[in-house]
């Protein structure tokens, strides 16, 4: 038993980030509230829906920034993805700058990864993991902002999570910084429909594992944690 059996295989995953990318970009709430997403989101959508008319993409890659108003001021945040074939790459990041002006500092930034080699006698990782700091992004390249501030050499502690998409990513950051734009988007029929579907096909397998789990395998010799790191 692993704590990853139930992950769907990366074509299902990657069609499924294009589908959510295409989702975003028929929603007039998004255009209105956070144009930036909605216009990346259908540019890449169209790209992919392009090159891959005859074929499933074997890889995903994304990224935008959302302008969003945060303890009082108008800071931007940077959301990324990347996933490669049969899943040897799947991070998911998550930075926030200072401002949203042309001279932006980074204050934070998240890794929410995913890999299933898990534990090795090198290098012990949970499979779901989340990694505070980490290396500069491309977007964050592409801005010119440095990640050296949080210390980005250092790769440790990675924490277990939960398996993450782009779709639980953008929803989980649309409510932890709630705002009448937020609420135009996730309050909608529509955009919780979307949620949903994507809980039962990330979430609803994962925590279905875990339970048979603590059910079946869970004694001293077993414990969550070897199950987390794929011992």
């Amino acid at each position: 038993m692993s704590i990853d059996q139930n992950q769907i295989a990366s074509p299902d995953f990657i069609k499924n980030e294009v589908q959510t990318l295409g989702f975003i970009k028929a929603q007039t709430s998004v255009a209105s509230s956070f144009p930036e997403l909605f216009a990346e989101a259908a540019s890449v959508y169209s790209l992919y829906i392009g090159r891959h008319k005859n074929s499933a993409p074997t890889n995903f890659n994304f990224g935008c920034e959302l302008k969003m108003e945060i303890e009082n001021a108008t800071r931007s945040l940077f959301i990324e993805a990347n996933v490669q074939q049969n899943y040897s790459l799947a991070t998911y990041a998550l930075s926030m700058c200072d401002s949203d002006t042309d001279e932006k500092t980074l204050i934070r930034k998240f890794h929410f990864d995913y890999d299933p080699q898990g534990n090795s006698s090198t290098d012990k990782k949970p499979k779901y993991h989340l990694q505070y700091g980490g290396k500069t992004t491309p977007k964050l390249q592409d801005n010119g902002i440095s990640a050296e501030p949080l210390h980005d050499w250092l790769s440790v502690p990675r924490l277990p999570i939960s398996p993450i998409n782009l779709a639980l990513l953008l929803d989980m950051v649309l409510n932890e910084f709630p705002s009448e734009a937020t609420k135009r988007v996730i309050e909608k029929s529509e955009w919780r429909n979307m949620i949903k579907t994507n809980e039962d096909k990330i979430l609803v397998p994962y925590f279905t594992g875990i339970g048979k789990f603590i059910s079946s395998n869970h004694k001293s010799t077993c414990l969550f944690r070897d199950f987390a790191y794929g011992e």
